[in-house]
């Protein structure tokens, strides 16, 4: 009948393996088998939308705490003194196949430390491009936000 109680288990984990050795393992969800910058192709299509975050950290396949913010042309890096550059610039390569950059095009960078006893983060530093310059307009859903002082 309906009412019994089926032999089965629901199981939270990528992958187990079981005492006989045999092994099962979990197909990737399917919101993480896309990468992290065609997630946010919606975002990159809406013309009354240049100010969002193109990759968030552990959420999206990178490592945790590991940040990129779109600010109309320019990006901001948010790196963890622990992950290297190599990483930074494989990342950034991901965000420039999708959407490559203008000519206007900057990215700044905090690397973020992680003790901060000792006072807070450094301000953004110009890594790529010419630099912000003056004030640039940020809009989010239609919404103008006040451009972010980059320099």
């Amino acid at each position: 009948g309906v009412d019994r109680q089926a032999n089965r288990a629901l199981l939270h984990c990528a992958s187990i393996r079981l005492p006989d050795g045999r092994r099962f393992a979990a197909a990737a969800p399917p919101d993480m088998a896309t990468s992290a910058v065609d997630r946010r192709a919606a975002l990159r299509a809406d013309p009354t939308t240049t100010t969002y975050r193109e990759i968030h950290g552990a959420a999206d396949g990178y490592p945790a705490k590991f940040y990129v913010d779109r600010y109309g042309a320019h990006l901001l890096v948010q790196r963890p003194e622990d992950v290297d550059e190599t990483a930074r610039d494989a990342a950034l390569a991901d965000v420039y196949a999708a959407h490559p950059p203008a000519p206007e095009a900057s990215v700044y960078e905090i690397v973020t430390r992680v003790d901060r006893s000792n006072g807070g983060q450094a301000p953004p530093r110009l890594i790529r491009g010419p630099g912000a310059g003056a004030a640039f307009e940020a809009l989010e859903h239609g919404k103008r936000r006040p451009s972010r002082n980059l320099a």
